[in-house]
């Protein structure tokens, strides 16, 4: 049997990206997970913490009458925080609020989990003028009990996607200080 090289050019590829990876000469920002929503669900925000990531995940169906969200924090090894504990609609378990600035807003998701309230953020606000907008981006989550407040910023750009306007009740905006 006679095998073109063409037909093998793909396999010894594959074989030698593994053998790379395996090698760490790949780097490891390229083989990592920077997300913690399953294979079939939707990605609506991924925060990208120092050791840890955070996500909002969807089902693919998600809309305002159908669908299941759940939060994530942790590493792609160990879940550490699941809410709520299998996938739910976002009925009664999370909230939004936005707020426009003069060049800018922000847009919270809120829950509310053994007491704390978890909200994460996406917010744009203008540092310039005259047409030269300079936006200062930032995102994360809000962990707040009893008036205390712990914040987790994001190190990436997690921008929170369009699907999360609509398919989660409306709440009025609380301002948090990050």
């Amino acid at each position: 049997m006679k095998i073109m090289k063409s037909t093998l050019r793909p396999i010894t590829l594959g074989i030698t990206l593994l053998a790379l990876i395996a090698a760490g000469n790949v780097s490891a920002a390229s083989a990592r997970v920077e997300n913690l929503c399953k294979p079939d669900e939707i990605v609506l925000f991924q925060c990208k913490l120092k050791t840890r990531l955070l996500s909002l995940c969807g089902s693919k169906d998600i809309s305002p009458t159908a669908g299941k969200l759940q939060y994530r924090f942790g590493t792609p090894q160990k879940i550490e925080l699941s809410y709520p504990k299998m996938p739910q609609s976002a009925a009664g378990h999370f909230f939004i609020s936005t707020v426009m600035y003069s060049g800018g807003d922000e847009t919270h998701i809120r829950f509310s989990n053994n007491g704390f309230d978890y909200i994460l953020f996406d917010k744009s606000i203008r540092t310039g003028s005259k047409g030269n907008n300079n936006p200062k981006l930032s995102s994360g989550a809000v962990i707040r009990r009893d008036g205390k407040i712990s914040a987790l910023n994001c190190i990436n750009n997690a921008s929170m996607t369009v699907k999360v306007h609509g398919i989660m009740p409306i709440e009025e905006f609380d301002y948090v200080d990050q």
